[in-house]
């Protein structure tokens, strides 16, 4: 999946592919992102494991309350047994650091920068444990804390986590992600069951790096005036005319003014360029493992070829209903 990052390799993107594409060491690496993430390093860039290990293990604890299963093996034994035990108040802050800098960080470090089956070459921070018990922070590292995008992040993060753990809960790997349009929601279902996981926007802000889908101006996935919209490619007004309008296939995150300003996409079919792009982001889901991935090859065909024959299929018989294609206006360069 290294074409993720061919386009706009910015330093927000590197972190994008690492959550999105990363090594996989259950619910470690998410754990480590967010406590990077959330934590204030204005003062020194070694930051001892016992001073990360806290805020590592309170999130893993945060999310162990939640669904107790963690990867498709669970965290291990110590691990497992001191988030539980702190979430039922009988381990203390300082019991937690004291297992979690036991237990906690095993193959984390060495796996987190791992992508494509070798490490990135511009880490986010570098493994000095053996010197000094401590990692250093890079200057990406602070280059990330310092962007704009630093919330947004946190959220892509919560919601790759809530993906794949309601995966882990439910024990299957065929479950499948479904849009709930009225509260802008994914759950995830096998059979009867459902459970709830994160906003649509959050999950499908990390394949767009925070940029719209149309035109790729900046997004953001928080409340404000560039807050994104999730859009019905193909538009949920001519739901009647084609399966699944609903369906993660044909959902993106477009800026304000394409989805809805003057000249923008309204209820109008994309042109054809852009079906190509929506087949490109369909594919990375499938092609990288991701849970939305499922979804998509059920909702749209077990091969590329057949989920490519799935979009041009619908391109040609709405295009029936609309005749004219809407194209926007380029805002930025290119970035996927």
């Amino acid at each position: 999946m290294t074409e993720f990052l061919q386009v706009q390799p910015t330093v927000q993107n590197r972190w994008r592919a690492l959550i999105l594409l990363g090594r996989n060491t259950a619910a470690y690496k998410f754990a480590l992102a967010d406590a990077l993430l959330s934590g204030d390093f204005a003062d020194t860039d070694l930051v001892k494991i016992d001073e990360l290990a806290l805020p590592f293990a309170q999130s893993l604890s945060k999310h162990v309350a939640a669904a107790p299963k963690q990867g498709s093996t669970g965290l291990n034994r110590a691990m497992q047994s001191a988030c539980e035990n702190f979430n039922a108040g009988l381990v203390s802050d300082e019991q937690l650091r004291a297992i979690a800098c036991r237990h906690g960080f095993g193959d984390v470090i060495d796996a987190f920068h791992m992508l494509g089956g070798q490490a990135i070459e511009q880490p986010f921070f570098i493994d000095e444990r053996r010197e000094s018990k401590a990692i250093r922070l890079t200057d990406h590292l602070y280059t990330l804390l310092d962007t704009a995008e630093r919330k947004d992040l946190a959220r892509e993060v919560d919601a790759r986590w809530r993906v794949v753990e309601t995966a882990w809960a439910l024990g299957v790997n065929a479950g499948l992600v479904d849009f709930e349009r009225e509260t802008g929601t994914l759950s995830l279902r096998s059979g009867d069951r459902r459970l709830a996981l994160r906003s649509c926007c959050a999950t499908l802000n990390g394949y767009q790096k925070g940029k719209c889908f149309y035109c790729f101006a900046p997004i953001s996935i928080e409340s404000g005036s560039n807050c994104a919209d999730v859009d019905h490619f193909f538009p949920w007004a001519l739901r009647l005319r084609f399966a699944n309008a609903d369906g993660i296939w044909n959902l993106v995150l477009a800026c304000q003014a394409c989805n809805r300003g003057a000249g923008g996409k309204f209820d109008a079919i994309p042109n054809i360029d852009l079906l190509e792009r929506l087949h490109r982001r369909n594919e990375f889901y499938v092609e990288s493992k991701h849970k939305l991935g499922t979804t998509i090859i059920a909702q749209t065909g077990k091969t590329a070829a057949a989920r490519r024959s799935h979009l041009q299929q619908a391109f040609a018989d709405l295009t029936c209903a609309r005749i004219h294609h809407w194209m926007p206006d380029l805002r930025a360069e290119p970035a996927f």
